[in-house]
């Protein structure tokens, strides 16, 4: 266990700040143990920036139910203790989102893409065909994103549940659900029944 708020329930003198830094570093351990998970899925820092706002959310709620309890009043009020912890999730968003970006300019700078010269016969040939295979998976992925995201996420707002939480219902790990969404992979048959169900609809009606 993180954080064992049972600690704080029998206090010796007031320790104000102690308590708002405990809570604090439980909501940061949590938030920082799916971020990174996060941050390997998309390059998009305003992709990123909607699945770690999710997240601080999902986590606020979760610590709120510790941040609540009336013996921490001794301490600091309960405004103090839930601002401590947005202020927290919020600041560790921020550095992810500058990560990301910094990420993005280092390998721009890093892997300039040259021109390409007029090389003829074979050559052109290939350049073409290899240029040509890359779009084409890029468009098929953001195709097949679109398709799935317009069926799902409307059952998902109905329902009140996030992509998390759709992959906890089904008993899966989160990244099954965002490689989904994100176009990048086909669930395997027995994955795609779990999600289905978790989502209350049949396994054929859910996209390909």
């Amino acid at each position: 266990m993180l954080f064992d708020p049972a600690s704080l329930d029998v206090p010796k003198q007031r320790m104000r700040e102690t308590v708002k830094q405990q809570l604090r570093e439980y909501s940061a351990s949590l938030f920082e143990a799916e971020a990174k998970h996060r941050s390997r899925r998309t390059s998009d820092p305003e992709e990123l920036r909607s699945w770690l706002d999710e997240l601080s959310g999902e986590i606020e709620a979760e610590v709120k139910t510790i941040a609540e309890k009336r013996q921490l009043d001794y301490h600091c009020t309960q405004t103090e203790r839930l601002q401590a912890v947005h202020d927290q999730l919020q600041s560790q968003t921020e550095q992810w989102i500058d990560r990301v970006k910094r990420k993005g300019e280092t390998s721009s700078q890093k892997v300039p893409v040259p021109p390409i010269e007029p090389v003829g016969g074979w050559g052109d040939r290939w350049v073409n065909k290899a240029s040509t295979a890359i779009g084409d998976t890029e468009s098929i992925a953001e195709r097949r994103s679109a398709k799935r995201k317009n069926f799902v996420d409307p059952v998902l707002r109905k329902k009140g549940m996030t992509p998390a939480g759709w992959a906890a219902e089904a008993g899966l790990d989160p990244s099954v659900v965002y490689d989904y969404l994100s176009g990048k992979s086909k669930p395997r048959p027995e994955s795609r029944n779990l999600l289905a169900e978790a989502l209350g609809v049949d396994e054929p009606e859910l996209p390909d």
